[in-house]
């Protein structure tokens, strides 16, 4: 029985799949993995929003029209939360030059 246990272990471990791996969700426009990835390169630092859309393109939706909204939609920083057990918070400002900016963090001390 132990001999059993230790072939089908075995095998499994000769089938894992080892290449990329897509999301099953179709209307996602970034895996999991690549939005952790992304967010966690920008994370505690500034940058305008402008720039965020021309860079991200079409990867993430960049609000750049109403400036009363958050810049990036809740739904990426809610699905980082679940990914990650970590909430995410964007805070907004404004550069010397009237730019708006924004920058994306880890909140402390919250569920």
């Amino acid at each position: 029985m132990k001999n059993e246990i230790v072939e089908r272990i075995k095998k499994l471990e000769e089938n894992e799949y080892r290449g990329i791996v897509k999301d099953q969700h179709h209307r996602m426009k970034i895996n999991d993995t690549d939005l952790i990835k992304l967010f966690k390169s920008i994370r505690d630092k500034y940058y305008r929003i402008d720039h965020l859309k021309d860079i991200l393109g079409d990867t993430i939706t960049i609000n750049t029209k109403d400036l009363k909204r958050t810049p990036v939609s809740n739904y990426y920083l809610k699905r980082l939360k679940k990914l990650t057990g970590e909430k995410w918070g964007q805070k907004r400002g404004y550069d010397n030059e009237g730019n708006f900016i924004v920058k994306f963090y880890i909140k402390k001390g919250v569920d």
